[in-house]
């Protein structure tokens, strides 16, 4: 996933500030996503089992959504589990 500790950040553009304001929003949201996804994992193994188990369904869920977009999302989840 981009912005992970460790990993690349993504490039910001200067924009206007509607979009700045959705983009600070993005980029909390995304924060908060990876912050409660490492609690789960980390609370025990039977709690990691089953988020793996449910983010797995979503990999599957966006595959076949079709080329493209959530191709590239699918990818970026697959590799949160392999970091993780």
């Amino acid at each position: 996933m981009a912005d992970t500790t460790g990993g690349p950040l993504r490039p910001h553009e200067t924009l206007s500030p509607r979009t700045s304001v959705a983009d600070i929003d993005m980029e909390v949201a995304l924060a908060l996503g990876r912050a409660c996804a490492r609690t789960l994992r980390n609370l025990s193994p039977e709690i990691s089992d089953l988020f793996t188990s449910f983010l797995q369904r979503e990999i599957d869920r966006l595959k076949l959504s079709g080329p493209g977009v959530p191709e590239v999302a699918a990818a970026q989840l697959r590799q949160f589990l392999r970091d993780n």
